[in-house]
């Protein structure tokens, strides 16, 4: 019976194998099995908790559990708070009973490897299953040879139980966090099984069904009968013509008698087989079974035709549903976003068929790049914390540089997803037609008219505000909600505005000529009174003028150098983030103790920067050139779009001063383009990993390892000869799952967040790398000024950031928001400078705070930025910081600012944009 349906070929069980060993495969790499993994949290001293005495002195706990389906217990965490190690036992014991109270794990920890306040894993060496609703306990006890009463730590009970009593039991009173069992287990979950389960039988009927081999056979019978029909009524039809045409009376009486007796007959056959032979009846009868309508449908050519025709249709949704399912986003979508997400696609899916001719081939081709582009903003959610926007594309070189630290998984309910794509190709595929011989125009006109339909519609959606007036718009300062809210290809799509700089609306060179001119006029007259006011005089304690706090402005410019010019050391250090910056901090240790307790001839703060978890040479750009990514299109890398011959930078500036200028970095120079860009900027060199010779690696290769090299550049340079170095630390960069084995971790205290736990112990390795830096250049005989500031904070777990900032993400507004866009900045001298704590400014002051502190005139350009500073402390991608320290969206700009971020985009366009450079250099008085 199988085989009537099912056909098994080499070929055909070749393309099963392949297409299972593919989604088996898949399975592993993004699941690892279709378990769900879930961690619970229950702090001893509910009501299922008891602190039992017993009478050989030893207290006990039990933490009763059950589950609601079976579940796969596979480890567990204890997190103590605070306790007196010589008033507990030395050795805690823990077991795990199921129902009957039979033990079934049981392990031992010495109290001494267990950190007070801090969070303790137990991996267990094999796994426990519970079943579904089993009420099970964990039992933790302390043992000791010395102790006369083993107390468990930190239980910290208002009344003990009498050690004299035998089996007292009474409920816990602990203090808060005194202890935390988390249980971290695995279940099925059914849903995701069932599907992948009928997404193996609809493969399995793919790939061997032969219904649609015996489609050839009863379309080849149809025709076969349609033709003896036809040669019937042909001959029948004869018959009739000649009659009418005979002059024989006879013959016509014959033909006609002939005639009647063939009816009378045939009536008389129809009535004995319908009284006598039922069976026979029903086979000449007119038959409405499914069997009936399974032939039809494989031999009405008009079915398949329709088929082709949904599909066509129904891809753009399947498609979407697809992605925004494993995004999460189904809910969360725009409703117009289906409406205009499906004529995007489909007209995209004309444009391809313009290409290949071929509908199925154009649609499965479409797909082969739409879905791999959705999961890897699914991805890049996972492990970034933004989405996948057009810019990315052109940094996938330095995307697999990284790749291999990043952990990619995902849910059994998103993984199903991929098979289920799968099998939508496959269906494709099978459905595809034949390829016709038309003729030529015929081709021009089928191919033409979609192309030329596909441009219509895609112009209407990018050159039209169709989409805004629906709602759909991008949000510049949360591109996360912006994905969620508008789908990942509509953001994808409304992204591409955002790959080109445009003029400012009334930009041109004269009026950036005009703006410079005012500005010297009005800087000549601020010049002459500073000049005539002798409290303008700066002193090494620096005091905020009109803020409450300090900010780039109220530092002035070093004149204790007497015109020598020291050697610039600018630091970028990967991910580096100060997190008593964003809100209180539960660490072990601090692990920037180095950095807090540097005063003299320092400057810290907090550094406003335009990227968060990724886009690193967005924050180096706006470090060395002074320009903002405010005035940039939301969502681009300058390195990889917009990089010129030519770039007035911080090195182009020094450079012409005298400077030697080197950068170094401890990746592939190829990275975010920046072989091309130091060219740009007129750097003499610029040190690679080629350059690195046994390294030492944390994680990556080492701060320390890099600061080497600076010192290394320092000790060979001309003498006499100031070097500017620029100085890309790797180490700190993500991914945070490598479970490196830290001598001295720094970890969230009470709380197990492994990322963070990873992220805080290698910054506490920057922290003593910059240590060995200073100490260095303390001795060294040439003035050196040193800055450091990080590029952005990592992408971390999210409750890590809530529990900082004591507040869920859904309720963050804009000041919150910025929280997670501020990294440290220091400035430190081996010479006498201005000092300041707490100093408040953005990325694109950087610059003009370094130079002034080195004692170098600033350029034109910068000039202005300082103007900027004046009125506004801060400014990044999201908004920009009043002198209160409030921040606005820059919708919100009124009067004076408004004008001041209005020429300051005119003065930046000019400055990096123009393409015109001769005109610049002479406008901004910058060398060649």
């Amino acid at each position: 019976m199988l085989h009537k349906y099912f056909k098994f070929t080499k070929k055909r069980i070749t393309a099963f194998a392949v297409l299972s060993v593919l989604i088996l495969g898949l399975q592993i790499v993004f699941t690892g099995s279709l378990l769900a993994r879930q961690t619970v949290t229950t702090e001893a001293g509910n009501a299922e908790s008891a602190v039992i005495g017993i009478l050989d002195k030893t207290e006990i706990v039990r933490q009763k559990f059950a589950f609601s389906r079976k579940v796969v217990l596979k480890e567990f965490s204890l997190s103590f708070g605070s306790f007196e190690r010589n008033e507990v036992g030395d050795s805690l014991d823990i077991q795990m009973t199921d129902g009957d109270n039979n033990i079934v794990y049981e392990t031992k920890i010495p109290v001494d490897d267990i950190t007070p306040n801090a969070a303790y894993r137990v991996s267990m060496d094999h796994t426990v299953t519970i079943p579904k609703g089993v009420t099970c306990c964990i039992k933790i006890s302390c043992s000791s040879s010395t102790q006369q009463y083993n107390t468990v730590p930190t239980l910290n009970t208002t009344n003990r139980t009498d050690p004299n009593t035998y089996l007292s039991t009474m409920n816990m009173q602990t203090h808060k966090k005194a202890l935390n069992i988390s249980y971290t287990y695995y279940y099925r979950q059914i849903a995701p099984m069932i599907t992948i389960i009928i997404e193996f039988v609809l493969l399995f009927v793919l790939c061997f069904e032969r219904l649609t081999e015996y489609a050839v056979i009863l379309l080849r019978k149809k025709k076969k009968e349609e033709r003896r029909r036809e040669k019937e009524k042909s001959l029948e039809l004869a018959a009739m013509d000649k009659r009418s045409h005979s002059n024989s009376k006879d013959a016509k009486v014959r033909y006609s008698r002939l005639n009647m007796q063939d009816k009378a007959k045939q009536k008389k056959i129809k009535k004995y087989q319908k009284k006598h032979n039922k069976k026979q009846w029903d086979k000449k009868k007119k038959s409405y079974s499914l069997k009936t309508f399974v032939k039809w449908c494989l031999t009405e050519p008009k079915v398949l035709k329709r088929v082709r025709q949904a599909v066509v249709i129904l891809n753009p949704v399947f498609i979407i549903f697809f992605i925004e399912l494993m995004n999460d986003a189904l809910l969360k979508m725009n409703p117009f976003v289906w409406l205009f997400a499906t004529i995007l696609m489909l007209a995209l899916e004309m444009l391809f068929y313009a290409i290949f001719g071929n509908m199925s081939i154009a649609i499965l081709v479409l797909d082969c790049i739409l879905y791999p582009a959705g999961l890897a903003n699914l991805i890049l959610m996972n492990v970034r914390g933004t989405p996948f926007l057009p810019g990315d594309l052109l940094a996938l070189g330095t995307a697999t540089e990284v790749a291999n630290t990043y952990k990619i998984s995902l849910t059994p309910s998103q993984f199903v997803m991929i098979p289920a794509f799968v099998l939508w190709c496959f269906f494709i595929y099978r459905i595809k037609a034949k390829k016709k011989n038309t003729a030529i125009r015929k081709k021009l006109v089928r191919r033409l008219t979609p192309a030329a339909a596909s441009f219509v519609l895609i112009g209407v959606l990018y050159n039209t505000p169709v989409l805004e007036n629906c709602g759909i718009v991008d949000n510049v300062w949360n591109k996360v909600a912006s994905s969620r809210s508008n789908g990942f290809y509509l953001n994808f799509f409304i992204n591409l505005h955002y790959l080109s700089v445009s003029k400012p609306s009334g930009y041109s060179q004269d009026k950036v000529a005009s703006i410079l001119k005012d500005f010297a006029k009005e800087s000549k007259k601020e010049s002459v009174a500073k000049t005539s006011d002798p409290t303008q005089e700066s002193s090494k304690k620096v005091t905020p003028s009109k803020t409450k706090f300090l900010t780039n402005s109220d530092f002035k410019k070093n004149t204790g150098l007497n015109g020598q010019k020291p050697n610039i050391i600018l630091i970028m250090n990967e991910s580096l983030a100060d997190y008593e910056q964003v809100g209180k901090t539960n660490f072990n240790k601090d692990p920037l103790s180095f950095l807090h307790s540097l005063r003299n001839n320092t400057i810290y703060g907090k550094d406003y920067v335009s990227v968060y978890g990724a886009g690193t040479s967005n924050s180096e750009f706006e470090a060395m050139t002074g320009n903002t990514m405010s005035f940039f299109p939301s969502g681009s890398n300058v390195y990889q779009q917009f990089m010129h011959d030519s770039t007035f930078s911080m090195a182009y500036y020094l450079k012409s001063l005298g400077y030697q200028t080197d950068a170094v970095h401890p990746s592939s120079g190829a990275n975010w383009n920046r072989i091309n860009t130091y060219n740009s900027m007129r750097f003499d060199r610029f040190v690679t990993i080629d350059d690195f010779k046994n390294p030492e690696y944390v994680r990556y290769i080492s701060d320390k390892e890099s600061y080497k090299k600076v010192i290394e550049l320092y000790e060979n340079k001309k003498k006499g000869t100031p070097m500017f170095t620029f100085d890309m630390t790797i180490q700190n960069h993500g991914g945070y799952l490598t479970n490196t084995a830290w001598d001295d971790p720094v970890y969230v205290k009470g709380s197990y967040y492994q990322e963070a736990k990873e992220y805080l112990s290698a910054t506490k390795v920057s922290d003593d790398a910059f240590k060995y830096l200073t100490d260095y250049f303390k001795k060294a005989d040439e003035p050196t000024i040193i800055c450091m500031f990080g590029d952005h904070q990592p992408s971390i777990e999210t409750e890590f950031y809530e529990e900082i900032m004591k507040k869920k993400q859904s309720d963050w507004e804009l000041n919150d928001i910025q929280k997670r866009y501020v990294t440290p900045f220091v400035v430190w001298a081996n010479y006498d400078i201005e000092e300041g704590q707490d100093v408040v400014l953005s990325n694109n002051y950087l610059e003009n705070l370094v130079l002034k502190q080195a004692g170098i005139d600033l350029p034109l350009y910068n000039q202005y930025i300082e103007k900027v500073s004046d009125t506004i402390p801060a400014m990044n991608v999201n908004g920009y910081m009043d002198q209160s320290g409030t921040w606005h969206k820059y919708d919100d700009e009124k009067g004076n600012i408004n004008k001041l971020l209005e020429n300051y985009e005119y003065l930046q366009y000019g400055y990096y944009s123009d393409s015109d450079k001769d005109t610049m250099r002479k406008l901004f008085h910058m060398a060649k």
